[in-house]
């Protein structure tokens, strides 16, 4: 026993093709499916049979229709009048007209065919790929709306290969996004993972998105990150450039989405182009704390301890909230107590006690205190033991 594979598509043939040489179902349903059936060697043979039968006779025709000096398109059109089979009449221009797949589909459709019928034919004579089908359909001016419902029905593909094929053959992301949504009925997070498995950048995949699906701000951030677009700079451009938000609201939506401070922190300097103090307000005023402001200061935008404090000072934190955030940031004892000393303006029982508070150790206090303050050590001491 053998079986012969049913897989969804559409093509307009004859009793005897769907005997002879496909048997074939369509299928709307959301997801492609295959179905079996089981021949006896015998009935194989008889179709086999058939399909050499019928096939002759197409291709007789065209024979004679290419001695009487019609063109290949002339004896297409008349023998898809007489209703042969597409598939039967693609094999006979390749056969007697030597015909190129190009050739056939754009005979087909000046004979009035039309694209998914098309695809159909020339797949099942020149086994041609999705990604073929598709440039040939984009190169004869075909919309990706009508390219993506002719491969889902001729190639039963799924969204991520229609979408890839459609990439490659220069749709661009607004034209894919507006075309798997409308054949695949699916949603814009979906859209979005497929945008990005097709190669679309998070730019184009973004203004795609709020395209077809007129996103707001939080979820496009919200599905740019599931989608594996999860550069902070390439999200605070999409906000800035699709939505217009100004740095604080995009430092927000990003802040809301779950985006490190850093990450936040490089992009307002990347992208929105904000100077250090400039980003440390925006990140207090979205609920970041002194600590977290401090790191992004020193470790990600890369400024010096001293910088941070006289920020951290002019955003109205006290001494002791700026020597633990400057700590906390990974500053030495001598690091937080010159800003204690030159930027508050405190004296050396002050800065003890402020650094003592902070976590240092006494040594290291001692040690700031004697150098900076130029004490002695005994004076050292004994600030140090009654701090």
């Amino acid at each position: 026993m053998k079986q012969l594979l049913i897989t969804s598509g559409v093509r307009k043939i004859s009793f005897i093709l769907v005997m002879a040489m496909s048997i074939q179902l369509t299928s709307y349903a959301q997801v492609p499916t295959t179905t079996s059936i089981v021949l006896r060697s015998d009935e194989l043979k008889l179709v086999s049979s058939f399909v050499s039968f019928y096939q002759k006779k197409v291709n007789d025709a065209a024979t004679l229709l290419k001695n009487a000096g019609k063109t290949a398109q002339q004896a297409a059109c008349e023998l898809l009048i007489k209703n042969y089979s597409e598939a039967a009449v693609a094999e006979a221009l390749k056969t007697i007209y030597l015909s190129t797949y190009g050739q056939v589909f754009n005979i087909y459709l000046q004979c009035g065919e039309n694209l998914p019928t098309t695809l159909d034919a020339i797949e099942a004579v020149y086994k041609i790929s999705v990604d073929a089908a598709v440039a040939v359909a984009r190169a004869a001016g075909k919309t990706a709306l009508e390219v993506a419902d002719a491969i889902y029905k001729t190639y039963a593909v799924f969204e991520d290969v229609a979408a890839a094929s459609l990439k490659k053959a220069g749709y661009t992301a607004i034209q894919t996004a507006l075309a798997i949504k409308q054949v695949y009925d699916i949603g814009a997070q979906t859209t979005m993972e497929m945008l990005k498995l097709a190669g679309y950048t998070a730019m184009q995949a973004a203004e795609a998105i709020k395209t077809a699906y007129a996103t707001a701000t939080n979820q496009l951030v919200e599905f740019m990150l599931a989608a594996g677009y999860n550069a902070a700079n390439d999200i605070a451009n999409a906000l800035k450039t699709y939505y217009n938000l100004g740095a604080q609201a995009a430092a927000a939506a990003m802040k809301d989405a779950g985006i490190t401070s850093k990450k936040i922190g490089k992009a307002l300097k990347d992208i929105y182009g904000q100077s250090t103090s400039s980003i440390a307000n925006i990140l207090k005023a979205i609920g970041y704390s002194a600590s977290t402001i401090a790191k992004v200061i020193i470790q990600e935008l890369g400024n010096t301890v001293n910088t941070a404090g006289n920020v951290l000072k002019d955003l109205g934190f006290s001494a002791q909230t700026v020597a633990n955030a400057l700590k906390a940031a990974g500053a030495t004892a001598a690091q937080v107590g010159d800003v204690l000393k030159n930027i508050f303006n405190m004296t050396a029982s002050a800065v003890s006690s402020t650094l003592k508070n902070a976590g240092y150790a006494a040594d290291a206090i001692g040690s700031f205190l004697q150098s900076a303050f130029n004490m002695a050590a005994d004076a050292v001491m004994a600030l140090l033991g009654g701090g």
